[in-house]
């Protein structure tokens, strides 16, 4: 019994006390609780398999006419936004990578020529970086060079329209008229 003398309704099997088990049980015990959640997932499936058409049924409905309580409207709505949300995530990601086709990013092997002709001591002079000094007055005064890098301009926010017709209807199966 509750605070107001009414019998408290436990439900064993629903998804937030699985998820308060799993994060909130000491780990000694959760060798057991594991042992048990096959079976309540069990349970889940097949009640998800005895109510699905009556559950896209009543999905449909909700679109076109008003929810049968409050709290269904709630959670169409706040389930229709999620894919809303995923739908533009995915188009986004999509358009983005589809201005990356195009590139093909070479190696830097490519740039080089095929072969070299080079003797051995041009070779050395090259690896053991051999200078001729000559004595000048620069040697002799300190000189600073300052060094100006332009800035590159900051990168500019893509406009992505996510309201294209095509995009619309992406993901679709075409519908086969009857006649």
């Amino acid at each position: 019994m509750d605070i107001s003398g009414q019998p408290v309704q436990t439900n064993t099997s629903s998804f937030t006390d699985n998820v308060t088990l799993n994060f909130l049980i000491n780990p000694s015990y959760q060798t057991g609780l594991a042992k048990k959640t096959p079976d309540n997932m069990l349970a889940n499936k097949n009640e998800f398999k005895f109510y699905r058409k009556r559950v896209l049924a009543l999905t449909k409905n909700l679109f076109k006419e008003d929810p049968p309580s409050q709290s269904i409207k709630k959670a169409h709505d706040e389930y229709v936004n999620v894919i809303i949300e995923y739908f533009k995530m995915t188009d986004k990601s999509e358009i983005l990578q589809n201005e990356y086709d195009g590139n093909d990013f070479k190696k830097m092997d490519d740039d080089l020529p095929s072969s070299y002709d080079m003797s051995i001591e041009e070779a050395n002079n090259v690896i053991m970086n051999n200078r001729v000094v000559t004595s000048t007055l620069d040697t002799f005064v300190n000189t600073k060079q300052i060094k100006i890098d332009k800035q590159m301009p900051p990168p500019k926010k893509k406009q992505i329209n996510l309201h294209n017709r095509e995009l619309k209807i992406k993901g679709l199966k075409k519908r086969i008229k009857k006649e």
